[in-house]
């Protein structure tokens, strides 16, 4: 029984673990890959207590930031297009 409870925690410190290190990554360098999460996604994140309040809002602000980005390059092809 110890066992079996000890391998679910094990299992749920390592997703915690592995999700933190791709958000990390993720907000040191966001790439031109897009987002690695949606806002939906760090709020539950964050609810869960997987993400401190300061991992959250700088998550939010790059998302953000990113989003702007892709929108703004987004107006000047098309308006390069026209």
């Amino acid at each position: 029984m110890y066992i079996v409870v000890l391998g679910i925690l094990f299992a749920t410190l390592a997703l915690i673990w592995g999700v933190r290190k791709h958000m990390m990554d993720w907000i040191r360098d966001p790439g031109q890959q897009g987002p690695a999460f949606t806002l939906t996604q760090l709020r539950d994140l964050h609810r869960s207590g997987s993400m401190t309040d300061e991992e959250f809002e700088r998550a939010k602000n790059q998302l953000i930031a990113s989003a702007k980005g892709v929108s703004s390059k987004a107006d000047v092809e098309k308006r390069g297009s026209t």
